[in-house]
């Protein structure tokens, strides 16, 4: 009742959201064409939301949020996010941004899985925080997640090799010689436990050592199953090091029983033209000769 007689007051513009209110916002809801129209209009794209994030890390979020990559859209999905993420870095987002929790854009890239992103922000000028090298931040993500994004990408395989490559040795820069080598180790198992075996001469030469646990199973089993020009070139890669005299030590299940058993010839004659004796024998005494005529390969 006391406001009969007051003139009605127009509700003021200041309360309407600003050109980055509604970039974070429709970032957030992965409106990406929204995101465009804000920047048009001068939206700050280093601006982070109350939950200390920016457009840059919600767009990438998109994809897992979405869910879509097991879809007919999934390209175009990735395709969105990625010119998305462009049209930010084009407008000044630093591609150094970390949110509230020190997460940066490198670590939700490889969160993401979306290697074409990680390529971007690392043409952008994106770096590897120091410290990182141990197993933290981006380069934990990168551990956790780069081979399944390897299962997507549409990369031809060389680039998506070079990516690979170019990522290692910016993350290596960074190790003290122990952490390196820890490092490597942790890729080399992992190339091999996925059958990413063009990544295992590169490694190789970065002075690579498998780790102790890989004694008498583990990986090495991975790459004897494949009979393909990349897995011979990959086991090469490792007889050519002093694994091969490692290899030759095993007793429970000799690398050369495991190749026997598998039928893999190819395998059996690299490490026989390596210095692997053919006659060594498992713990229960057969050869792999023996293995062979068990199982039917001759």
């Amino acid at each position: 009742w006391m406001a009969i007689g007051l003139s009605f007051v127009k509700p003021s513009l200041a309360n309407e959201p600003s050109a980055t209110d509604i970039l974070l916002r429709d970032a957030d809801s992965c409106n990406l064409r929204g995101v465009e129209l804000a920047l048009e209009h001068d939206a700050d794209p280093n601006a982070k939301s109350r939950d200390g994030k920016t457009a840059a890390m919600y767009i990438l979020e998109c994809k897992t949020r979405i869910g879509l990559w097991e879809w007919p859209g999934a390209v175009r999905l990735e395709v969105t996010i990625l010119s998305g993420l462009a049209q930010l870095l084009d407008a000044g987002a630093d591609p150094g941004q970390r949110d509230s929790k020190n997460r940066s854009l490198l670590e939700y890239a490889f969160t993401a899985r979306h290697f074409p992103a990680v390529q971007l922000l690392l043409e952008a000028g994106a770096d590897f925080g120091s410290g990182d090298c141990s197993g933290k931040g981006a380069v934990k993500a990168f551990l956790t997640n780069y081979v399944h994004a390897f299962e997507y990408i549409r990369f031809p395989v060389q680039e998506e090799q070079k990516l690979y490559q170019r990522v290692v040795l910016q993350i290596i820069k960074r190790c003290e010689s122990n952490q390196r080598q820890e490092l490597l180790s942790q890729l080399l198992e992992g190339a091999l436990r996925t059958a990413h075996f063009e990544a295992i001469p590169f490694l190789m030469e970065l002075e690579a050592r498998p780790p102790p646990r890989w004694q008498d199973d583990g990986p090495l089993l991975t790459l004897l199953q494949y009979s393909e020009d990349a897995a011979y070139v990959a086991l090469e890669s490792l007889l050519s090091s002093d694994f091969a005299h490692e290899i030759a030590q095993w007793k429970t299940v000799p690398a050369l029983h495991q190749a026997a058993l598998l039928g893999n010839t190819q395998a059996l004659k690299l490490m026989i033209e390596s210095g692997i004796p053919a006659d060594i024998r498992a713990e229960s005494h057969e050869t792999a000769l023996h293995v062979a005529a068990l199982f039917g390969h001759t």
